[in-house]
């Protein structure tokens, strides 16, 4: 799509806890800014499962030091966001496939081991303020997904915020299933991603 793509060698748990990774993140993003101010080129954030959830949160946390949002969109892919892995979807879809609600909790121990980690995530999940300051925004979600909720409610909250916000879920999609080369969702996906992005060429080729 014309896209030059920046990736953030983040670090990893259980060897470091999910602040360290946002940090990482953060710091690529504002590299990946300062690079897109002397090209004169539009900077977006993307992530996936996990990825989106350390996507959204190092884009909180430069908002927290800026009044304005220097980043044109965020891209979140069947996010990983919540650590009290209590909503409903986490709830019917508990057994998968691919992704299972004790996987989800037994990666939210070891990511975000203490209490306080999770209070401040959750804090920064749940507040308006940091969601009103939040770019425009593409939420992909998956209908067979424990994580399926966390990802329509963040949605909602942009919305309910003025954040301009697109929501889609594409029917018998679970986790992991989205970018199938070759299948009808991806060619779908691309072709969101290609509006989304502004590219006039946004046809899938494989």
């Amino acid at each position: 799509m014309g896209a030059q793509v920046l990736s953030a060698d983040y670090r990893l748990a259980p060897e470091f806890s999910v602040d360290r990774a946002v940090a990482d993140c953060r710091s690529a993003l504002l590299y990946a800014l300062e690079r897109g101010r002397e090209l004169g080129r539009e900077v977006y954030v993307f992530g996936d499962s996990a990825g989106a959830g350390l996507a959204y949160y190092s884009v909180a946390e430069l908002m927290a030091e800026s009044a304005e949002c220097p980043v044109a969109g965020m891209i979140l892919f069947e996010p990983c966001l919540d650590p009290r892995c209590e909503s409903e979807s986490m709830q019917t879809h508990a057994a998968g496939p691919v992704w299972t609600a004790q996987a989800n909790r037994e990666a939210w121990d070891l990511a975000a081991p203490s209490p306080a980690l999770r209070a401040k995530l959750t804090e920064i999940l749940d507040s308006p303020a940091v969601a009103e300051k939040m770019p425009r925004s593409l939420i992909v979600v998956n209908p067979i997904d424990p994580l399926r909720d966390e990802g329509l409610r963040l949605a909602l909250r942009l919305a309910d915020c003025g954040v301009p916000v697109e929501a889609n879920m594409y029917a018998g999609t679970f986790h992991g299933s989205l970018r199938v080369p070759g299948s009808q969702t991806w060619a779908e996906l691309r072709e969101l991603l290609g509006r989304f992005l502004g590219c006039r060429d946004s046809n899938p080729r494989d």
